[in-house]
């Protein structure tokens, strides 16, 4: 999952509950120190969606909508898209004959 989908998860989480623990935080989402640590800067300073209660608990602090803007995804390319020069020439494949005997 991408910064941007636990973010968003994480505002649903923290907005439909009112406070989180962090140790809940990273249970939830399976998150280290830094990751957390990432998550609170971008929900207290950033955003200021959220306030810290005692280094142990994220508090909803945000009134109304949340818009929150992801980033749009990387194209991926599709195989219609490449070119033979992309993909190489196709590889020799030996020649059979086969010889059938009616009798």
């Amino acid at each position: 999952m991408t910064f941007s989908e636990i973010l968003t998860q994480v505002v649903a989480l923290l907005r439909q509950q009112g406070r989180v623990s962090y140790p809940a935080l990273k249970r939830h989402f399976d998150l280290d120190d830094d990751y957390l640590a990432d998550l609170k800067a971008e929900l207290i300073d950033v955003l200021q969606l959220a306030t810290d209660e005692n280094g142990k608990v994220l508090v909803w602090a945000g009134d109304g909508p949340v818009s929150i803007t992801l980033p749009p995804p990387k194209p991926v390319p599709t195989p219609a898209s490449y070119t033979p020069n992309q993909l190489g020439d196709p590889p020799a494949l030996p020649c059979l004959t086969y010889t059938f005997f009616v009798v």
